[in-house]
């Protein structure tokens, strides 16, 4: 059971009455129903991001394909121009 043989259960159940005591059944109980929460909130992050995946980009959000309007011609941009390592003079 989860990966664990029952004589490492049981030190768990040992080390779980020392630190809590009386009050295992309820820090059991609480800790459940947070991992329940996590469970539940991760699934509905799961559904989210992949009903957003399995839309066609024009439906997506703001409802606008993200492509432009008109294409990009190459020769609409201008070279850069790197400056050159230049070492500094010698001082002798």
């Amino acid at each position: 059971m989860f990966g664990m043989s029952m004589s490492e259960m049981a030190i768990l159940l040992v080390i779980g009455i020392l630190l809590f005591g009386s009050r295992l059944p309820e820090v059991a109980r609480s800790a459940g129903g947070m991992y329940r929460r996590f469970r539940e909130s991760l699934n509905d992050l799961q559904s989210q991001v992949q009903i957003d995946l399995d839309e066609p980009p024009s439906r997506q959000r703001g409802g606008h394909a993200s492509l432009p309007a008109e294409p990009v011609h190459e020769e609409t941009y201008e070279e850069v121009s790197v400056p050159k390592f230049e070492p500094p003079p010698d001082s002798d």
